[in-house]
């Protein structure tokens, strides 16, 4: 009997025990900054639970019955049925499995890539640790207030009698599985209108044709592309400004 559901972008080594993330074959995205966002705009990243348009990241979470062995007991019941009864203490484990996108900027972008890429890549981490440590948290909550339980029941046979308690027993498990699945699907709602549900591309792929004041500066002799426009007013020469690509006088 297994739960399964996912989380946002919705990891790697957090708290006290270490989470490893997976990347996998079909998560690698090569190229600039526009196919990245693009790859995370139309599918996003991909795992068990299949795709997730618009999250670099995610936690897939399964939520898993641990219901010990259990014995019967057996006595005389009414009109002479039987009636079979069993203890049990069961609990639930929660396993989640983080996933996110690889980026591998195209060797053009790769310096000027290299520290945001890092930085992206620490959020979606940071992101999704968060989503595991939640299910930790809520894992451990639920099952500290679990109690053996003890249950009866009464049929015409003893195989009659095993066959009710069983389904009982399945039934109370599954019960307590869906009400720890809401509170994960819960808290990760929490969690996302908090901190917001995703993570931004980075915007680092510039191009000379893409700098903010492409200069041509006379006194250098050849052009000069500045990346910033306050990188332009220091290299133009005293008393010109960046106007048209051009070092030139400041319009009046």
């Amino acid at each position: 009997m297994l739960r399964t559901f996912l989380l946002g972008t919705a990891l790697i080594l957090y708290g006290l025990t270490a989470h490893a993330i997976n990347i996998g074959q079909n998560n690698v995205v090569s190229g600039g900054c526009n196919e990245l966002k693009e790859r995370i705009a139309r599918s996003g990243v991909t795992d068990a639970g299949g795709s997730h348009p618009g999250h670099p990241g995610n936690t897939h979470a399964t939520v898993e019955p641990e219901v010990p062995r259990y014995k019967y007991s057996f006595r005389p019941g009414a009109d002479g049925e039987v009636c079979a009864s069993s203890s049990l203490k069961a609990k639930l484990k929660i396993v989640s499995v983080s996933t996110r996108l690889d980026w591998q900027p195209s060797s053009k972008f790769a310096d000027s890539c290299r520290r945001p890429r890092k930085a992206w890549i620490s959020k979606i981490e940071s992101h999704e640790a968060d989503h595991v440590r939640d299910n930790r948290r809520l894992e451990s909550e639920f099952n500290r207030g679990v109690k053996t339980k003890r249950y009866e029941v009464c049929d015409s046979s003893k195989e009659g009698a095993v066959d009710k308690l069983q389904k009982q027993i399945a039934a109370d498990v599954a019960a307590a599985t869906d009400q720890l699945a809401s509170k994960i699907e819960k808290a990760a709602e929490d969690y996302h209108n908090a901190h917001g549900a995703g993570v931004e591309a980075p915007n680092c792929c510039r191009t000379e044709e893409e700098t903010y004041c492409p200069c041509n500066n006379p006194a250098q002799g050849k052009p000069r592309n500045y990346t910033t426009e306050s990188e332009c007013a220091v290299n133009c020469p005293s008393g010109l400004a960046c106007f048209a690509t051009q070092c030139t006088v400041p319009p009046q």
